[in-house]
């Protein structure tokens, strides 16, 4: 058909009908055309693709080419979009986020997008008229806080104006046009929405810059609606609006008083239909044959479709005898009435579509008869057409903004007449001529741009260069954005990660349920079920791409336990106060931790709201303890209210110093009085804690009659801190503040510790015993290089100022006395049986200091002096009788027994070989090669290990694991706590990266909670990539860098040479750090259509380093007999 027969028609039809409601069917939308009653357009609520069809006088159905907008999930379509051509379909998706206007007057359809946008998510689109002007109203209802946006846009044909915008407090899912009978200049909105209860709807008119909304009725449920239903009268002047409930047989007339404004008053009547409708049609200026008032309502099980009419009143429905049954075996999908001109039947393999036959038919005067049937074209689901030509607003090779802005799919290979023509108006077309004179460009396309456009690419832009495009439309037109991991269940905690271009884009995020778009600085934790959305918006021009959502789910039943970095909050109840369940505990580093912040009834995302001091609830996070420790003197009084208690590790940092005070509530041995010591920072279960006392203290009786005092303790068992909660998995806000409430309670139900530890002058002299045990082992595992001070100038009370001269355990001792088997709570054992024979001597020794330290200020402090005296030397100064000589005799031997029994400091040690498991019956079990058993392996606090984390390593795999045997069983299975291990043997590595990113899957879940991290980003802001660390082995989150210096592992763009050598062979080089090119394989792959899936491996390829990072590979003269061929090089981890 001629487009400017389509130009005249709609222009004459501008002063009657402008525009008409679309119907949401099965699976597409039906838009009539205003310009021409023949002509409709259906397009596909999953993809997208436009169709446009034609019914002649005869009956005979014409489809167009379908186009490709790049929309999935359509939300709303609309029909008469004025455009320069004639007349535009315009195309909506919530997701897709943008409005594409599709013209289908032009020699070839051109599929554009909309600009101006101002709201995110459209979800409905109708023409309105405003004094006589067209204009394209889209609602949207993903903005934000006020969650609908209502705007009009003029000069649809040119520049597409935003000339009103409004914000409403309304999800819209819906609009219409409205039509004023008895003003036809006027065409207002009918918009339906989503509100808690069901569905609310209004009118949207502009006035000036300002879109008003005018609520009007409400519905219980989810309802669709259509307008310009004409009732059996056909009464113009009372517009009757017919909504229905999908799936149901609920339905309502909503009749509207004229003229319409936003202060008419609607009135609604609920009506049923005799069975559950799934789609309804409206029939449209005065319908066809005996159809000529009403609408056509297909079931919603697809088995018929009925003519149905409204009353006079507009007030019930009225059947009739007109009733449809689709052909056997199919269901109907749609009907298409066209008024004045016949019925086309949709029909397809399932009610709920898509559609993929037709039917049509014409009225004789009496019955039904079909005049022609087929098949829908066929909608393009992956690609787009290679010939297709791309319109941008600037040269996209010299500025980095430019945007794509339309896109239309051409029948064959398109290039400029002439070079350069960055526009050009005319392209010749590739066609094939004969079998002789093959492909040649024989023919002319005409250019057909959309308003805005600057630069066509053609697929020659330049002479010799050939470009074809791949992948979607919404490929194209969306920036690249993944999201990891994908949607569904989650057993634990998940951090979700983002990777795009953060050059060009910046990335916004909120709540699926509302809230305000905010720029992301993820990774995003997430422990709760929770619906998230995602949209890049170009930082040089502002807009907003697509909506990508996520929704991860959580069974209730995992929430319980769930606790990311051990800081005893649980994540649920940490998302729920916005922190990040991997953060620790202690977000916004006010020295609380996050629990006792939660505990105090303050926020622990703010600083600035912190418990007050002396308010702590002590409980300890992460690990740590919570004791009560007191001081007796040799008198075995206590120590005084007031006066300080330390706690500190054994290489002398403070955990904690509290005073002694009293409690209101006894403690449950009876105690009352203490230094209640806690601590945040992890001590590990095999190790000890040192408490001391100052130098001198008051005792409850007396001043200063209190002497130093240390002694150790094994490490503390966390407290008992259990609130007595279920999170019910149903609703956040309940669970989380529900456990905050139960913990509360159980923090006031729970004693400040079940018993107080005192230490007394026979603590002080085991603690000497355990500085000489341990200063034997340090003496046996350190190598003759490195020799151990001798015990004279040692000291194992590195937190102790009396002992500055001597020299403490080194930083590496540890390790060393750990790989040896020395086990410090072994030997605390071993000291501690001295004790009660070392007890008289020692508190003799305390008392005389008491007694005669006033007359003779320089004695020693008693803790040298027993360790003089319990080592055989002679009694300081001022010591002379201090002791009786039993008791000292009793004490030395006790403490050379003890040091006799030295070796009962070693745990049991043992080295297996084991090997990884194809089907591991649990984390952390091998098989042990010795004996085919399964065994478990742990780490220093008894929790499973499995060695392979992170490396991506076979079954077969073998460690060799030396560590200690003397755990327990678990579940009848031998146990090693593990020392040292080492990689024995390895079949080939099986490096799994399933999203190319050049990242182990395991190293990115283990180190990140999932995959598709950025390989290229930079950690810590180091300098070095991502990558880098992982090829180095280095933990990413730590402060480690890689030994060598930052590199850049992205590769180079190769340059394509022809060699001087016999053959004619190509060079194709290329650079890449040489220090890491054996972990990598590069592949040439050629492909002769750059069609997805077309590139292969190129047989006989060679590529080798030429010196430096450079490299070549060579093509063979063989491979490249093709007229073009197109080449790329792979790069992959290798897999040994």
């Amino acid at each position: 058909m001629n487009p400017r027969l389509f130009l005249a028609y709609g222009l004459l039809a501008a002063s009657g009908q402008a525009a008409t409601p679309v119907s949401k069917l099965a699976a597409e939308w039906l838009a009539p055309h205003s310009s021409d009653p023949k002509a409709f357009t259906l397009v596909d609520t999953a993809t997208g693709t436009v169709r446009h069809g034609f019914m002649k006088s005869s009956g005979a159905v014409s489809w167009r080419t379908p186009v490709a907008t790049g929309m999935t999930q359509v939300s709303g379509v609309c029909s008469a979009v004025p455009v320069s051509s004639g007349e535009a379909v315009a195309v909506t998706s919530v997701e897709e986020n943008r409005v594409m206007l599709v013209e289908i007057d032009t020699q070839t359809p051109l599929a554009r997008v909309m600009p101006n946008l101002a709201g995110i998510g459209p979800s409905g689109l109708a023409v309105t008229v405003t004094g006589g002007a067209k204009e394209l109203m889209v609602i949207s209802s993903q903005n934000g806080s006020t969650a609908g946006t209502a705007e009009t846009h003029a000069n649809m044909p040119t520049t597409a104006n935003r000339n009103a915008s409004t914000g409403h407090s309304l999800a819209f899912n819906g609009l219409q046009p409205l039509i004023n009978p008895t003003s036809p200049s006027t065409i207002v909105g009918f918009y339906s929405a989503e509100t808690v209860s069901g569905t609310a709807t209004g009118v949207l008119t502009r006035s000036g810059s300002v879109v008003n909304r005018n609520n009007q009725t409400s519905h219980s449920g989810t309802f669709r609606f259509t307008t310009a239903v004409r009732s059996m009268d056909g009464a113009s002047s009372i517009p009757l609006i017919l909504g229905f409930s999908p799936d149901t047989n609920q339905a309502a007339i909503i009749k509207v008083i004229t003229p319409i404004t936003t202060a008419s008053t609607f009135t609604s009547t609920s009506v049923t239909f005799p069975r559950a409708i799934g789609a309804v049609v409206p029939l449209l200026n005065g319908g066809y044959g005996p159809l000529t008032d009403g609408f056509m309502a297909i079931a919603a099980d697809g088995t018929r479709a009925d003519w149905f009419r409204i009353n006079s009143a507009g007030t019930a429905l009225v059947s009739t005898l007109q009733s449809f049954t689709p052909a056997a075996g199919l269901s109907f999908t749609g009907m298409i009435p066209l008024a004045g001109i016949g019925m086309v039947h949709l029909e397809g393999a399932s009610a709920a579509g898509p559609s993929n036959s037709f039917k049509s038919f014409l009225w004789n005067g009496s019955t039904w008869n079909q005049a022609d049937s087929g098949a829908l074209p066929g909608i393009a689901t992956t690609s787009l057409s290679p010939a297709s030509l791309l319109f941008f607003n600037a040269d996209p090779s010299a500025n980095e903004s430019a945007t794509l802005i339309g896109i239309q799919a051409v029948a064959d290979w398109t290039r400029p007449l002439s070079y350069p023509a960055p526009f050009p108006a005319t392209v010749g077309r590739e066609t094939f001529g004969s079998s002789s004179s093959g492909l040649a460009f024989t023919s002319n396309h005409t250019v057909s741009a959309p308003p805005g456009a600057s630069f066509l690419m053609t697929n020659q832009p330049e002479a010799g260069v050939s470009i074809t495009a791949l992948g979607t439309a919404g490929d194209l037109l969306a920036p690249d954005l993944r999201i990891e991991p994908p949607s569904g269940p989650c057993g634990s905690s998940i951090q979700v990660t983002a990777l795009y271009d953060d050059q060009r884009q910046e990335l916004l995020w909120r709540e699926a349920d509302g809230g305000a778009w905010t720029a992301w600085n993820g990774p995003l934790a997430v422990s709760y079920t929770r619906q998230l959305q995602f949209s890049l918006r170009s930082i040089a021009a502002g807009t907003m791409g697509p909506i990508e959502s996520r929704n991860y789910t959580f069974a209730a039943s995992s929430l319980a336990d769930a606790d990311a970095d051990g800081d005893r909050v649980p994540d649920y109840v940490e998302q729920y106060h916005e922190l990040n369940a991997f953060g620790g505990p202690d977000h916004d580093s006010d020295g609380w931790s996050d629990l006792d912040e939660l505990l105090n009834g303050k926020n622990p995302a703010s600083a600035a709201s912190s418990p007050l001091p002396g308010t702590s609830k002590n409980i300890a996070t992460g690990g740590g303890f919570r004791i009560v420790a007191s001081a007796r003197n040799h008198a075995a009084t206590e120590i005084a209210n007031g006066e300080e208690i330390f706690a500190h590790t054994t290489d002398g940092s403070l955990l904690d110093r509290e005073v002694v005070a009293s409690f209101p509530t006894p403690l449950p041995d009876g105690g009352t009085r203490g230094a209640l010591l806690a601590s945040d920072t992890s001590v590990p279960s095999d190790q000890l804690v040192a408490l001391a006392t100052p130098l001198y203290f008051n005792i409850t009786t007396s001043t200063r009659s209190g002497r130093e005092l240390r002694g150790f303790i094994k490490s503390p068992d966390p407290v008992a801190f259990s609130p007595a909660f279920t999170p019910g998995g149903s609703g956040l806000a309940a669970d989380a503040t529900g456990w905050v409430t139960a913990a509360q309670a159980a923090v006031a139900a729970m004693p400040l510790a079940t018993a107080r530890t005192v230490i007394a002058p026979a603590d002080t002299a085991v603690a000497i015993i355990m500085e000489d045990l341990v200063h034997r082992a340090i003496t046996a595992a350190r190598p003759t290089s490195e020799p151990a001070p001798s015990l004279d100038t040692f000291t194992f009370f590195a937190d102790r100022a009396s002992d500055r001269t001597r020299t403490a355990p080194a930083e590496g001792d540890s390790t060393l006395l750990r790989a040896a088997g020395f086990d410090l709570q072994l030997a605390l054992n071993v000291a501690n049986a001295a004790r009660s024979a070392m007890s008289n001597a020692a508190t003799q020794l305390y008392s005389h200091h008491s007694a005669t330290s006033a007359s003779n200020p320089s004695m020693t402090m008693p803790l040298d002096a027993l360790r003089i005296m319990l080592r055989g030397g002679s009694p300081p100064a001022g010591y002379s009788g201090a002791v009786g000589a039993t008791n000292l005799n009793n004490a030395r031997n006790a403490y050379n027994l003890a040091i006799a029994s030295f070796s009962s400091s070693y745990r049991p040690s043992q080295t297996w070989t084991v090997e990884v498991m194809s089907a591991p019956p649990a984390t952390g079990a091998y098989r042990r090669k010795s004996d085919s058993n399964t065994i478990l392996l742990l780490n220093r606090n008894g929790e499973r290990i499995r060695l392979e984390q992170g490396l991506g390593l076979l079954p077969g795999t073998c460690f060799s694991v030396t560590g200690f045997t003397d755990t327990p069983d678990d579940g009848g299975l031998d146990t090693m706590e593990v020392n040292f291990a080492s990689l024995t043997f390895a079949p080939a590595s099986s490096d799994n990266d399933s999203n190319g990113n050049l990242l182990d899957d395991e190293w990115e879940r283990f180190f990140f909670g999932s995959t598709g991290q950025d390989p290229f980003s930079n950690p810590h802001g180091s300098g070095y990539q991502l990558l880098q660390y992982f090829l180095d082995g280095i933990d990413p989150r730590s402060d480690e860098t890689p030994s060598g210096p930052p590199v850049d592992l992205g590769l180079q763009t190769p340059v394509l040479q022809r060699a001087n050598t016999p053959g004619n062979s190509f060079f194709l080089d290329f650079r890449f750090p040489a220090a890491y090119r054996e972990q990598f394989d590069f592949i040439l792959e050629a492909s002769y259509s750059l069609q997805p899936g077309s590139f292969n491996a190129v047989g006989g390829a060679i590529v080798s380093a030429i010196g430096g990072d450079e490299l070549r590979a060579i093509i063979p003269a063989t491979a490249a007999t093709a007229p073009s061929t197109f080449y790329r090089i792979a790069l992959r981890l290798r897999q040994d």
